[in-house]
C-alpha cells in the first residue's frame, strides 16, 4: 500500500470504530447505551463524508479503499441502525425484530454491493441508484435520539409504535434497494436555481441545530429521503406526459 493511502483509509477506520463501539453499546439496552450508540452512528457520517474527498484530494482512491469502505459502511450503517431500533422497539428474542434486522442490514448489503459493482475510482459520479446508506442509518439515529432527548419511553409502549417503526424500517430497506436516484451532493450544488432553496433550508436546520441537533438531523436526512422520492415522481409524471402526447393521432385540419 502507498503511503498516500494511508489517510483515507484511517478515516474508513473510524467509520468502522464508531460501528463497533454503536454495537457494543447496545449489548446494554438503557437509554444512556442506546443514545450513545445513536450518536456514534451519527459521528461515522463525518468519517465516511472526509474519507472519499481525501482520496479523491490525494488521487489515492483504490478498488482496496471502495471495498473496505464498503465494508465499514454494512457494520456501521446497516447492522447498527437495525440493531438500535431492534433494541429499542422489541423485546430480546422477538422473531419480528429479529427479522426487521436481517431485512434491514441485507438491504444495506445489497444496496452496498450494487454500488461497488458498478462504481469507478475515477470520472464524476452519476446520481445514487437507490437511497444511500448512511442518509438511512442518520434518519434511524437521530429519530432515536430524538425519543430518548424528550422521554417518549420505549416504542414498544405505545399502542402504534411497533406497526409504526416496522413501517419506518421496512420503507428506509425498500428505497436503498430501489432503483430511485438520489443526488450526489455535487449535484445539489449545481441544480440551476434550486441551491438558493437548498441554502434556505440549510440554514433553517442550522439554526434549529444549535437548540436540537437530533431534530436537526431528523428533518434533514428526511428531507433527503422525500426528496429523491419527489423527483422519480415528477419525472414518472413527465415521462408519462411525453408518451400521452407521442400517442396522441395528429387532427386533420377542417376544410373550409
Amino acid at each position: 500500500m502507498r503511503k498516500v493511502e494511508i489517510f483515507p483509509n484511517l478515516l474508513t477506520m473510524g467509520n468502522l470504530c464508531c460501528g463497533l463501539l454503536a454495537i457494543v453499546h447496545l449489548f446494554d439496552a438503557t437509554p444512556e447505551s442506546m443514545t450513545w450508540a445513536a450518536r456514534l452512528i451519527l459521528a461515522a457520517l463525518v468519517f465516511d463524508a472526509l474519507d472519499g474527498h481525501v482520496a479523491r484530494l490525494t488521487k489515492s482512491a483504490s478498488p482496496f479503499g471502495v471495498n473496505f469502505d464498503s465494508l465499514a459502511d454494512l457494520t456501521t450503517f446497516g447492522v447498527a441502525p437495525a440493531l438500535l431500533a431492534y433494541r429499542m422497539v422489541f423485546p430480546l428474542g422477538d422473531q419480528i425484530g429479529v427479522g426487521l434486522v436481517v431485512i434491514y442490514a441485507g438491504c444495506t448489503a445489497l444496496r452496498l454491493a450494487r454500488f461497488n459493482s458498478t462504481a469507478t475510482t475515477k470520472g464524476k459520479k452519476p446520481d445514487f441508484v437507490g437511497l444511500p446508506c448512511p442518509a438511512a442509518a442518520a434518519a434511524v439515529a437521530s429519530l432515536s435520539m430524538c425519543i430518548m432527548k424528550f422521554e417518549l419511553g420505549p416504542i414498544s409502549a405505545l399502542e402504534m409504535g411497533r406497526p409504526i417503526a416496522v413501517l419506518f424500517m421496512l420503507s428506509l430497506s425498500g428505497l436503498m434497494v430501489s432503483k430511485i436516484p438520489y443526488p450526489t451532493a455535487h449535484r445539489l450544488g449545481m441544480a440551476g436555481a434550486k441551491p438558493f432553496n437548498y441554502l434556505v433550508i440549510a440554514l433553517l436546520l442550522l439554526g434549529l441545530a444549535a437548540k436540537h441537533p437530533s431534530i436537526a438531523v431528523f428533518l434533514g436526512s428526511m428531507t433527503y429521503v422525500g426528496l429523491g422520492i419527489k423527483e422519480e415522481l415528477v419525472r414518472r409524471h413527465r415521462r408519462e406526459r411525453r408518451t400521452e402526447t407521442a400517442e396522441e393521432p395528429e387532427t386533420a385540419p377542417t376544410p373550409r
